[in-house]
C-alpha cells in the first residue's frame, strides 16, 4: 500500500505565483541593514568584456511579497556570478559580461511599474524577469520596446499571440489540478466534500476555483464553500468558524505566504482533524518552525511545492547561499533559480543578446535540465493551442507532506504539468 511506504520515499515543483509567484501574505517588514538580506560581493575574477548583457529583476524587500522577494533577486546575482567568474557568458564564440540591475516593486504595482520603467528606459535592459504582479501593466511596453520578459504569472492573456517576447516560467494550478488531486484522494480517500480559504486577490480565482474546486467536484467532491479574506487580515477565526459550519473533510488553502500558520492553527486550534492541502507556493520550512511546538497540526497536511524534499545536492548549496546572505529559503527558489539559466541558454541558442527576435525564437525550442529534482527532468516551453505560440514553460512540481516523526517534509510525487 503506497500509504506505508510514504517515510521510504524521498525526492521531489510547484504561488505564489508564486509564484509565485506567485502568493498573498500577511505584511512582512523591510528588511534591516544588520538583519536583513545582504547582496553577494563579486568576487575579483577574469576581466570582463565591456559589452554587457544585462536583465533588470523586479520584485519586493517589504511588502506581503518580501518573504520570496529577495530570493528571486539573489537567485539572478548568483547565476550572474557564476557566468562571469568564467568570463562572463560565451555567446558565439565571444564571452559577455551579466549584469543584474533590480527594482524594490514593495510589493505595489504602480511603484513596480515605476521601476521597471527605469530598468527599460534609464539602464536598457534587455531582459526583464518578475514573479508575476506587475507583468501585465509592462507588457506593452515590453512589446513595444522588445525587451524579453520572464514572469512567473498566474495571467494567461499576456503570454498569448500578440505578446512575443513574454514568457511564461511558472505553471497554472490547473496545469497539474488533476494529477494532485489523483494523489490526494489515493492517500486520504475518505474526503468527499471541500471548503476553501485564499486572500482576496488578482489570482484567487485561480488559485481556488479553477485548481481545487473544479478538480475536486471532476473526482466526485462536493465543493461546499469559499472565503475570500483581506490582505493583511491577522484574525483568522470568523473565517475557520463559517467554513467549518460546512463540515469539510478537506481544507484548500490558496497562496497564503506567511499565513499560512496562522490559518492552519486556526483550523487546529477549532478542533479541524481532517486533511489541509496547500495547493501552491507553500513555504514548508516556516510552516514547520511554526509548529516545531505542535507538530500534531502538520497531520494529513499535503502540499504542492516548487522544490523537492529531501533538498538534491544543488538545493542543498543553494539553500546554504541564501541563508549565508540572511535571505529566507523558500523551496520555490529551486524554481527561481532557473530563470536566469533560461535567459541564457536563450541566448546562446540565438547566437546574440541584441536580436530579441532571434531571441524569442531560441527560448521557444530550448530544453533545460532541472538539478533540484531527483533525475534533473527537462524544462520545455509548451502551449501552442492553449497560448497560440509555445511561451508557457512544462516544469514539474512536488506533491509533499510532512513526516511528522522525522520532522521532515518529504516529497512523495512529481507533478508533471500538461499544457497543449
Amino acid at each position: 500500500m503506497r500509504k506505508k511506504n510514504l517515510l521510504t520515499l524521498i525526492g521531489g515543483v510547484c504561488l505564489t505565483l508564486v509564484l509565485a509567484a506567485m502568493p498573498f501574505m500577511a505584511a512582512c517588514p523591510a528588511p534591516t541593514e544588520e538583519e536583513g538580506p545582504t547582496l553577494p560581493t563579486e568576487e575579483e575574477g577574469p576581466t570582463l568584456p565591456e559589452e554587457t548583457i544585462k536583465i533588470g529583476v523586479c520584485s519586493s524587500y517589504s511588502g506581503f511579497a518580501a518573504s520570496w522577494g529577495p530570493e528571486y533577486h539573489h537567485v539572478f546575482l548568483y547565476a550572474a556570478e557564476d557566468v562571469n567568474a568564467e568570463g562572463g557568458l560565451l555567446v558565439d564564440g565571444k564571452r559577455y559580461k551579466v549584469e543584474i540591475l533590480h527594482t524594490d516593486t514593495k510589493s505595489d504595482i504602480p511603484t513596480g511599474v515605476t521601476g521597471a520603467e527605469k530598468l527599460i528606459y534609464r539602464d536598457q535592459v534587455q531582459f526583464i524577469s518578475m514573479p508575476g504582479m506587475i507583468d501585465e501593466a509592462i507588457t506593452p511596453m515590453c512589446t513595444k520596446e522588445k525587451v524579453i520578459m520572464v514572469s512567473s504569472s498566474y495571467m494567461r492573456e499576456i503570454f498569448k499571440a500578440g505578446n512575443p517576447y513574454n514568457f511564461k516560467v511558472l505553471n497554472m494550478s490547473d496545469d497539474f489540478a488533476p494529477e494532485m488531486v489523483d494523489y490526494l484522494l489515493e492517500y486520504e480517500p475518505q474526503i468527499k466534500t471541500a471548503v476553501g480559504v485564499t486572500p482576496d486577490t488578482p489570482f484567487a480565482e485561480l488559485e481556488m476555483t479553477t485548481m481545487s474546486r473544479y478538480a475536486l467536484e471532476d473526482h466526485g467532491v462536493e465543493w461546499l464553500d469559499e472565503v475570500r479574506y483581506e490582505p493583511g487580515t491577522t484574525d483568522f477565526m470568523p473565517v475557520v468558524t463559517k467554513l467549518l459550519a460546512k463540515n469539510p473533510d478537506l481544507v484548500c488553502l490558496g497562496i497564503l505566504g506567511s499565513d499560512h500558520p496562522p490559518v492552519i492553527k486556526a483550523f487546529r486550534d477549532s478542533g479541524f482533524e481532517g486533511v489541509i492541502l496547500s495547493i501552491m507556493a507553500t513555504p514548508t520550512e516556516m510552516i514547520m518552525d511554526a509548529f516545531e511546538t505542535e507538530r500534531e497540526s502538520l497531520d494529513k497536511f499535503y502540499a504542492v511545492t516548487m522544490g523537492w524534499w529531501p533538498l538534491t545536492p544543488k538545493g542543498e548549496e543553494l539553500r546554504s547561499k541564501l541563508i549565508a546572505d540572511k535571505v529566507l529559503f523558500n523551496e520555490s527558489a529551486e524554481k527561481h533559480a532557473m530563470f536566469p539559466y533560461i535567459i541564457f541558454k536563450a541566448i546562446q541558442e540565438a547566437g546574440t543578446f541584441k536580436d530579441p527576435d532571434k531571441v524569442a525564437a531560441a527560448m521557444e525550442d530550448i530544453v533545460i535540465k532541472d538539478p533540484y529534482i531527483p533525475g534533473e527532468p527537462e524544462w520545455v516551453f509548451g502551449g501552442e493551442e492553449s497560448y497560440g505560440q509555445k511561451h508557457a514553460i512544462l516544469a514539474p512540481m512536488g506533491f509533499t507532506f510532512v513526516d511528522l516523526d522525522k520532522w521532515e517534509p518529504i516529497t512523495i510525487e512529481m507533478l508533471t504539468p500538461i499544457v497543449p
